[in-house]
């Protein structure tokens, strides 16, 4: 067994992993050596083992008022300039990866948002399960032809074959009865509505918004110009 060097302790107990070491959580049988579809790379999981990892926090009894409060901060700091990268980012990554059939009948997610509101819970303001926050600063800038978005719909392959269907957005039908008031929420002054106007000749649609609608596909037309 080795001293553990790499970490470090306060005098109030806090554990700070040194500058330049890693965490590795090893595998049943690789010896914490990570291999992309092979079982035994990783901890395994069970009806009895239900998580590998857990972070549990509270309030300890005392009203928060202020503050920005994470359960877990993920951050990545980029502080030299990048002339014509070619990579890909994140702050922090949830991954399934399915390598057999996989049916059924639960949601199968990446990474999984949730606030609970217990009988004595309520919702006294913008409680979301996933929030998306970007900030441009004063001398910020968005460059001419990019995009700085709360979210991002991507994917690296979608050749398979699709006898269902690839949705951007999935909205599902409550668990335990109750529906959804909305689709959306758009406060005023957002910047992403403008006023409602009369196109009296609304000519030809520029372009169709694919959705599904109870299982049948639907078309939501968009127009060029908000008049005529």
């Amino acid at each position: 067994m080795q001293n553990l060097t790499s970490l470090s302790q306060s005098g109030s107990g806090n554990i700070t992993l040194k500058n330049g070491k890693t965490i590795t959580m090893k595998g049943a049988r690789t010896n914490g050596t990570f291999v992309s579809a092979t079982i035994g790379s990783g901890n395994v999981l069970s009806s009895s083992v239900t998580a590998i990892e857990r972070v549990h926090a509270d309030d300890g009894g005392v009203a928060l008022t202020t503050g920005s409060l994470r359960g877990s901060l993920s951050r990545v700091l980029i502080d030299t300039a990048v002339v014509g990268g070619s990579f890909t980012m994140r702050g922090a990554m949830g991954q399934v990866k399915v390598d057999a059939s996989v049916v059924t009948s639960g949601p199968v997610a990446g990474v999984e948002g949730y606030v609970e509101l217990t009988a004595t819970g309520v919702c006294g303001g913008n409680f979301t399960g996933v929030r998306g926050c970007v900030d441009v600063v004063a001398s910020g800038v968005i460059a001419s032809g990019k995009v700085l978005s709360a979210f991002l719909a991507s994917s690296t392959d979608m050749r398979g074959t699709h006898t269902g269907n690839a949705v951007v957005l999935d909205v599902q039908v409550p668990n335990a009865g109750g529906v959804w008031d909305y689709f959306m929420n758009i406060p005023a002054a957002t910047g992403i509505t403008s006023a409602g106007t009369t196109k009296t000749t609304p000519g030809g649609v520029g372009t169709w918004i694919k959705v599904i609608i109870d299982g049948t596909a639907a078309y939501i037309p968009t127009y060029a110009s908000t008049t005529t």
